[in-house]
């Protein structure tokens, strides 16, 4: 069992990289103990834990209750992305770029997606991505004391104001560790400390220079804006994607009804 302060709840494709390098740098500047999870198969070799920050980079509500205890005192951020962007992201990175050596179903995924052409590949997608849309729909988009719901739209649209509001929520400000696996100092997190990481986990840092809508498909920042699916859905892929997820589209808040 995990128990932490600061619990982030991750998704395929969901910014899932670039939240965690956040809190990576943040537990290093507070002087923080983090562990990181891909999925819940990882977390039962991990044995009884007490961290501050734990990071899961692929969450099922289920899997939380069950592996973590005392919810009730831990702060958590869960972050989601519009469904028909994450499969767009997903079939160019399991396409090009997404590493394989830990995950052998991607090698025969690969194989098939570079035999199709673009609209059975994302049709095939659909399919292999079937498991991380069934994640995203075990939780209820719903805020609470200590749960805070983001689209990853509104996170990327103006990461410091955004990563400030989670600091707060989250209370990390003049933070000391709870456990005593951590004896580094108390520290202070400052709005110049939040620019400062903000800046450095930035598209343009992490792309070397290139900017928001420059793609490149071999890259894991393939192109870092949202609405991307409209430049890749045709009429049957948004027939195909309506039948299987549109109550999805309209739990998060993405659609209004089926006449997208």
């Amino acid at each position: 069992m995990i128990e932490c302060k600061y619990l982030f709840l991750g998704h395929h494709r969901c910014a899932s990289t670039y939240v965690s390098s956040i809190f990576r740098d943040l537990a290093k500047l507070l002087g923080c103990s983090i562990e990181t999870a891909v999925d819940f198969s990882d977390i039962p070799a991990l044995g009884e834990r007490q961290v501050d920050f734990f990071l899961l980079l692929n969450s099922h509500s289920y899997f939380v209750s069950k592996f973590f205890r005392n919810l009730n005192n831990t702060k958590y951020l869960h972050v989601v992305r519009d469904p028909r962007d994450l499969i767009i992201s997903a079939y160019y990175s399991h396409l090009n770029s997404h590493p394989l050596d830990l995950w052998p179903e991607l090698a025969t995924h690969r194989e098939k997606l570079r035999k199709l052409n673009k609209t059975c590949g994302i049709m095939a997608e659909m399919d292999f991505s079937r498991c991380f849309l069934n994640d995203l729909n075990s939780w209820e988009f719903k805020n609470t004391s200590n749960s805070l719901h983001v689209k990853m739209e509104e996170l990327t649209a103006d990461p410091f104001v955004k990563w400030l509001e989670i600091f707060k929520f989250m209370n990390i400000i003049d933070i000391g560790s709870k456990y005593d696996n951590v004896t580094a100092p108390r520290k202070s997190l400052t709005s110049d400390n939040v620019n400062l990481i903000v800046t450095k986990n930035s598209f343009e840092v992490k792309t070397g220079g290139r900017n928001r809508g420059v793609e490149e498909v071999t890259h894991h920042y393939r192109k870092g804006i949202h609405g991307d699916w409209k430049n890749h859905f045709n009429d049957e892929l948004k027939d195909s994607f309506k039948n299987r997820h549109n109550d999805l589209l309209l739990k998060y808040g993405y659609e209004n009804n089926a006449e997208w």
